[in-house]
């Protein structure tokens, strides 16, 4: 297996024997589509990009797959062509499902939350509303903005 990857065209597997060309956007996605027709004849691909606790970043060229840990968000990175043992490795389906299992067991993230910045994580949490957000709010509860109390007159 031979391969190239180019900023125009993404990554290009080249195979001799029999001769076959698969290309894709990343490099995971190229080896996905060569592993649609070896593994329903029960072969299977013995590298990190197969293995069943792995899964690809899409954020990345997907030379580097991700070993997942249910549960946890912090992964491990691994290059796709780092050698695998029969036992580790799956096919493409069962490879999907173990992801979508580690999403499920994920801590739901709420809408709107900003992780902290590394070295900020003892800073307490806060917004400073400005006084137009302020007056939005004000309308959105009571109706009607209170001017007197945002221009910081007294009745």
């Amino acid at each position: 297996m031979r391969w190239t990857a180019s900023h125009q065209d993404g990554w290009t597997l080249f195979l001799d024997d029999p001769e076959q060309t698969f290309r894709a956007r990343t490099l995971f996605d190229a080896l996905a589509l060569y592993r649609q027709i070896i593994e329903p004849e029960g072969r299977r691909l013995l590298h990190a990009a197969a293995r069943a606790d792995c899964w690809a970043d899409p954020s990345t060229d997907g030379r580097r797959v991700e070993r997942l840990t249910l549960g946890l968000e912090k992964t491990e990175p691994i290059d796709c062509f780092a050698p695998a043992e029969w036992e580790a490795v799956t096919d493409l389906a069962t490879q999907r499902r173990n992801f979508d299992a580690w999403m499920a067991s994920l801590s739901p993230v709420p809408v709107g939350r900003v992780r902290p910045r590394a070295g900020h994580e003892h800073e307490p949490a806060g917004v400073e509303f400005s006084g137009l957000a302020r007056m939005a709010g004000e309308y959105l509860v009571d109706g009607r903005p209170n001017l007197d109390r945002l221009l910081g007159r007294r009745r």
